[in-house]
């Protein structure tokens, strides 16, 4: 599923009902919707293109009554802009518990602990006090014991037929409408200092590598 080619991809795809759960007695692979990836997107079985953009979240508890109703009328003409009643478009909103990747931070804590070790006079308790607090790091982040709250949308291109054409269609297209996207939401809610990210292929593996097995049991 995760390293397959084009055309093995291609030959593949299926247009048939997504995959049912049989009491777990079928493999991770038969049970998933997910046939492969195709540069920076994710091939479903039921024939589509899916594209994810990360969004920064507003907290809502810092704003007043006029500036919360002011957010909802720019939200909801940006929704009215993407899914009017003549648009076939969908949107799908995800909130994820991501564990949160310490590693440039456990490595600036090793560099501090280094320097201060080849001081001409370490401070020999800040040492062990600085040892401790990267060991105690790294065994969260092993156990993925720190998660933060990942806010994703989710959109979706139809790939019209099994050639290499059509799925090479269907990636143009989805990456315009991942572009036109990302910037209407910004302009929509720019007094909000909201940025957008659209997912590169390694992001949305972890994405899917995280609820497939969160806690890395």
């Amino acid at each position: 599923m995760f390293g397959r080619s084009k055309n093995t991809l291609i030959n593949e795809l299926d247009w048939q009902a997504i995959p049912s759960l049989e009491k777990g007695n079928q493999s991770l692979e038969e049970m998933s919707l997910v046939i492969g990836y195709y540069d920076n997107y994710t091939i479903t079985k039921s024939g589509h293109l899916i594209g994810l953009i990360s969004v920064t979240g507003i907290n809502l508890d810092l704003l007043s009554k006029v500036e919360l109703e002011d957010l909802f009328a720019d939200y909801n003409a940006f929704l009215m802009a993407s899914l009017g009643s003549n648009s076939d478009e969908v949107h799908q909103y995800v909130d994820l518990p991501i564990p949160v990747d310490m590693t440039d931070y456990i490595r600036h804590e090793k560099k501090r602990l280094i320097d201060e070790m080849e001081k001409e006079n370490p401070n020999v308790f800040k040492i062990q006090l600085m040892a401790s607090y990267i060991f105690e790091h790294e065994k969260k982040q092993a156990k993925k014991g720190m998660a933060t709250k990942k806010h994703l949308l989710a959109l979706k291109v139809k790939i019209s037929d099994q050639s290499e054409e059509a799925l090479n269609q269907a990636q143009a297209e989805m990456t315009d409408k991942l572009n036109q996207t990302k910037k209407d939401l910004e302009d929509s809610l720019a007094d909000y200092d909201i940025t957008c990210h659209i997912l590169s292929n390694t992001e949305t593996r972890e994405i899917h590598k995280n609820i497939i097995n969160f806690n890395g049991k």
